[in-house]
């Protein structure tokens, strides 16, 4: 939890940025989590003036505790206390995740008519190399999910599996598999990867729903004990996956 001096230096900072400058729009992503609450909060209460427009920034789910909300939690109208402003514009990125903002207090939600972040996709041209499987970790997952995979590339030592790490990750944990032979560090651009592959194995990756978008077969691996936050398992999700648009 951010402590009072500290939290006090920051109100003292965006004051005096947005007291020098004449904003009318502010635009950011991430405004689900705290430090993107701390934004929405301090422009609501002192610059009310100025217009927030908040974008997805990544895949949304009905298990991911950072979209969900008390009833009543947030609103257009909070008071700072027992409730919580949220953007006066909200963009979502298909109307599956727009539903989940609705549904937890969010006002004025729009589907993006276009994910420039998933642009790239209109760039790979399918190749798929028989035998070839990516292997794609969130950002804390990969030593499990490489465990729990383990026995399976084994078996098949006929199929080259390419891990993709996440690139924020401590990915330290790849010395670990080095004897397995038909595992391989990738060394090409997701871009190409996703060209040739013919399978793409993930937990809650977003790169499972950009495969899904490229007709990749796409198996997702539940690690025991933890809660698969993939809007992939949502039917709600795949009933509009074909929908969303990157161009």
């Amino acid at each position: 939890m951010m402590r009072l001096p500290r939290l006090l230096l920051w109100r003292k900072s965006i004051n005096r940025f947005f007291g020098s400058h004449v904003v009318e729009n502010f635009y950011f992503y991430l405004h689900e989590y705290s430090y993107g609450r701390f934004f929405t909060y301090m422009l609501s209460k002192y610059w009310s003036s100025i217009n927030l427009i908040g974008f997805q920034h990544g895949p949304s789910s009905l298990r991911k505790m950072v979209y969900m909300a008390g009833d009543g939690e947030l609103s257009s109208k909070a008071d700072g206390l027992t409730s919580f402003n949220v953007p006066n514009k909200v963009y979502a990125e298909d109307s599956f995740s727009a539903n989940i903002y609705r549904s937890v207090g969010y006002d004025n939600v729009s589907v993006m008519p276009k994910i420039y972040r998933l642009s790239y996709l209109n760039k790979i041209k399918r190749h798929p190399v028989k035998n070839r499987i990516l292997i794609t970790p969130g950002l804390h997952d990969g030593d499990f999910l490489l465990r729990c995979l383990l026995d399976e590339m084994r078996q098949n030592s006929v199929i080259l599996y390419i891990l993709k790490t996440h690139p924020r990750a401590d990915n330290r944990y790849v010395s670990s598999f080095c004897d397995v032979k038909n595992l391989v560090l990738a060394d090409k651009p997701l871009l190409d990867l996703l060209a040739e592959v013919t399978k793409v194995l993930a937990t809650y990756s977003s790169v499972a729903i950009e495969a899904k978008m490229l007709g990749i077969d796409v198996e997702l691996i539940d690690i025991p004990g933890k809660i698969n936050e993939s809007p992939l398992i949502d039917d709600g999700f795949l009933d509009c996956v074909e929908s969303i648009r990157t161009y």
